[in-house]
């Protein structure tokens, strides 16, 4: 498995930061993107498809529970198949299984190397019918379209990383409050 953490150019040093001690945790590369999302997002599926591995996604702005490594291996062991968020933010408190069209949060995503040519040759057809979410720099809705009748993906609970309240890289008049509030006993 390929492990990238996400981070923009220009971002604010305790985001770039928080980046590299996560990197450093997981044992993962930093991929610094440019303004265009969708593309950093195919980039990496990209690096992922080409060292034929499985794709772990993080983005900058998250912390880490204790243990993280083994507990997202568990979740892997148990759901290889299956696309894993393991930050989605809804009203649930129990993993469950989600319709992919509804797919949203990339603060930490396992894709499998299966789904990840598919989201590469959706880019085109998604910035053709979909300019609103390339302005908006949506990758995870850009996820959610591609993989639409794919199946379900896996929505990890308690999540295993919490969304910090770092202001937001997709547009800074966005609330930080983005937290969950089932989160790994660690975080709290």
């Amino acid at each position: 498995m390929k492990t990238y953490i996400l981070t923009y150019k220009g971002v604010a040093k305790e985001r770039y930061d928080n980046a590299l001690k996560n990197a450093k945790e997981l044992n993962a590369e930093v991929f610094i993107g440019g303004t265009d999302s969708i593309k950093n997002l195919t980039d990496i599926c990209k690096l992922a498809l080409d060292s034929e591995q499985d794709l772990l996604l993080l983005e900058d702005d998250v912390r880490l529970c204790s243990n993280i490594q083994a507990k997202i291996n568990e979740y892997i062991n148990t759901y290889k198949d299956n696309i894993i968020n393991f930050f989605y933010n809804n009203n649930s408190n129990k993993t469950e299984k989600i319709l992919l069209r509804n797919f949203i949060w990339t603060q930490c995503v396992y894709i499998p190397l299966k789904y990840l040519k598919i989201i590469i040759d959706k880019e085109s057809w998604f910035r053709e019918l979909y300019p609103y979410y390339i302005r908006t720099k949506q990758h995870d809705i850009f996820i959610g379209y591609c993989l639409m009748n794919k199946g379900y993906f896996i929505s990890v609970k308690p999540c295993l990383v919490q969304h910090l309240n770092f202001v937001s890289s997709i547009d800074p008049k966005r609330s930080i409050n983005r937290q969950s509030d089932c989160v790994d006993i660690s975080l709290q």
